[in-house]
């Protein structure tokens, strides 16, 4: 196996893709590589998970009491009204 082949087998492309209705996956991914072998490996991805919001499964076991040793005071002048606006 040539060195720049070498160099390139250990390289790992990830993709998410979808399938269409008739549970059909197409994929064009360019590899740079030509009359060479690869390896395909499918995995499902785990669709229960949240997409970029929520909190990850076991979030709130993992973060409480966190502050307890630290507890969050507010001071003679309270919170400010334009908190949010300052964010």
């Amino acid at each position: 196996m040539s060195e720049n082949l070498a160099k390139k087998a250990m390289e790992t492309i990830q993709i998410r893709s979808h399938s269409n209705a008739d549970g059909i996956l197409h994929l064009d991914i360019p590899v740079n590589l030509k009359d060479a072998e690869f390896t395909i490996t499918i995995e499902p991805a785990d669709t229960a998970a949240p997409t970029g919001q929520g909190y990850p499964p076991g979030f709130f076991a993992l973060t409480y009491g966190s502050c307890q040793d630290d507890p969050i005071e507010i001071d003679e002048e309270g919170i400010d009204d334009d908190l949010d606006e300052l964010l």
